[in-house]
C-alpha cells in the first residue's frame, strides 16, 4: 500500500459466525452475497494487509470512519456489473475524507469489445468516487484495467484478486501425496472449452485427481 498505516477500517461481509448451525443456511448464505468465493478474498485481505485491520461493514458511519481510522480498505471484487447498485454505498464514500485503497476490482461485462461493455450509473458514479479518493485502484486483472482507462481512469494497477496474495504454510508449497490440500475452481460447464479459465480449470481438477485431493465445486447456478 506503500504508505504505512496503524489504523485500517475494512468495508466487507461477516467473516465469522456465533452459532452458526443455529442460523438457516439461506441467511448465512445471503450474509456472503451468495457467493463462498466471497469469504476467501475477503479473508486474504486480513491475512496480508499488516497493521490493525477492523471490519466496519457496508453500513459504516463516514463520520466515525474518519475520526478513527488511518485508512479504508474496500475489497470490491467483481463490483463492476449492470445489475449493482450502489448508492447507498456511494453515498457514504462521499464523505470519507481519510484514504480508501480499493483491492482486485473487477469489470462483469457479456462483451470483449471495450466499446460495448455496459454498466449501470451507480456503478459508473462508484469507480468515479474511488479514482478520486484513492492514489491507485488495484483491478482484478487487465480487461478491466484497459476498460476503466478507456474512459479516462488512469490511476489503475492490475493486481489480481486479494486471494492470489494468500499465505499458506510449507506443506501446501512442497506438497507431496503424503500432505493435505483442497482444490478449488471456479466459473466451469458453461464456458468455451478454448477459454483461458477452462484450460486453468482443466488443470486444477487434473491435479486433483492425480493427487486424490478434495475440490470444492464453486460456480453459480447455472
Amino acid at each position: 500500500m506503500g504508505e504505512k498505516y496503524s489504523k485500517i477500517a475494512v468495508v466487507d461481509i461477516p467473516l465469522k459466525h456465533d452459532c452458526p448451525e443455529s442460523v438457516d443456511f439461506e441467511i448465512l448464505y445471503r450474509r456472503v452475497g451468495l457467493n463462498t468465493g466471497n469469504l476467501l478474498f475477503v479473508n486474504a485481505v486480513y491475512r496480508h494487509i499488516m497493521g490493525k485491520l477492523e471490519s466496519v461493514g457496508y453500513l459504516f458511519d463516514p463520520h466515525e470512519v474518519n475520526k478513527k481510522y488511518d485508512v479504508l480498505v474496500i475489497p470490491a471484487v467483481n463490483w463492476l456489473h449492470s445489475h449493482f447498485n450502489w448508492s447507498s454505498l456511494n453515498a457514504l464514500l462521499k464523505k470519507v475524507e481519510i484514504p480508501i485503497v480499493p483491492l482486485g476490482i473487477g469489470l462483469q461485462a457479456t462483451e470483449e469489445d471495450l466499446d460495448k461493455v455496459v454498466i449501470n450509473n451507480t456503478c459508473l458514479e462508484l469507480i468515479n468516487l474511488l479514482s478520486q479518493k484513492s492514489k491507485y485502484i488495484s483491478t482484478r486483472g487487465e480487461f478491466t484495467s484497459s476498460w476503466l482507462k478507456s474512459i479516462g481512469i488512469k490511476n489503475v494497477v492490475t493486481t489480481g484478486c486479494p486471494s492470489l496474495y494468500m499465505k499458506f504454510n510449507n506443506k501446501f508449497i512442497s506438497y507431496t501425496k503424503e500432505g493435505d490440500i483442497l482444490l478449488q475452481g471456479t466459473r466451469h460447464g458453461y464456458i468455451s472449452e478454448n477459454s483461458i479459465i477452462s484450460k486453468v480449470n482443466k488443470y486444477i481438477y487434473s491435479f486433483a485427481g492425480s493427487f486424490f485431493c478434495p475440490i470444492i465445486y464453486q460456480s453459480e447456478p447455472e
